[in-house]
């Protein structure tokens, strides 16, 4: 990564005033204790007489968030045979729009995640193949459960379309809030382990004051859950990750 061409508001990481342990203390307050930017600084200056603005530790939180991105995306996770999907709303300076979660029921790692402006197939496609892309083809007693949404088979659709056998797969579909049916009653604990995923992401004081405040734009939304609203359509090819050539 080039440290040269941080967005704005971003620290190049060249310390001045400040080192790496600094940051570390700041990145230790404000997102494992889950303290504000403002308490951060104060905790700073009564623990370790360090006198440093909130703005700063924001620049410092944001340069991780930008730098740790790209090995948390990409990092193998050796996802296991079940996955479970979910999708949710978030408002973004009251736009509202959406993110797509696929977690590793086993290990409970998120492996793929998508943020758009539609519900639409496409955006289903992109999580999943965020989720997939480090398989050669589909372990055996592969399962994908998600809710009753109809973008799910339709995304499996086009992954057999694209790919063959390999990549041939059903959705286990939970449907409702009651358990019907055989189906609910026994995959019912898999959706309700990404919908408390979900509730949490949207409930987590860090998440709630970076959607009020609208600092990031669009591609920081997708690791950190927040961005200036932006209502433009974006063009995106389904099927340009060499990968999947």
């Amino acid at each position: 990564m080039d440290l040269n061409s941080l967005p704005k508001n971003a620290s190049s990481l060249k310390f001045n005033k400040f080192d790496s342990h600094v940051m570390s203390l700041c990145l230790t307050l404000h997102v494992n204790l889950s303290l504000s930017l403002r308490k951060t600084s104060q905790a700073l200056k009564d623990l370790y007489n360090i006198q440093i603005s909130h703005q700063q530790i924001a620049n410092y939180c944001k340069s991780a968030a930008i730098c740790i991105k790209p090995f948390v995306d990409n990092y193998d996770y050796g996802a296991g045979t079940t996955f479970t999907a979910d999708e949710t709303y978030i408002k973004v300076r009251g736009i509202k729009s959406y993110i797509w979660f696929i977690m590793d029921a086993a290990k409970r790692s998120i492996i793929g995640y998508r943020v758009s402006d539609n519900r639409g197939v496409g955006p289903c496609i992109m999580a999943m193949r965020m989720a997939l892309r480090h398989f050669k083809e589909l372990p055996k007693n592969f399962r994908f459960i998600a809710d009753g949404y109809s973008a799910y088979p339709l995304a499996a659709q086009q992954f057999f379309h694209e790919f063959g056998d390999a990549f041939k797969f059903h959705i286990t579909q939970v449907i409702g809030l009651t358990n019907d049916d055989a189906v609910s009653k026994e995959f019912r604990p898999f959706k309700r382990m990404i919908e408390r995923l979900n509730r949490t992401y949207k409930n987590c004081p860090g998440a709630a004051r970076l959607r009020g405040r609208g600092n990031h734009n669009r591609q920081d939304r997708e690791g950190v859950g927040s961005c200036r609203g932006n209502r433009r359509q974006r063009t995106f090819s389904l099927w340009s990750d060499r990968r999947f050539k």
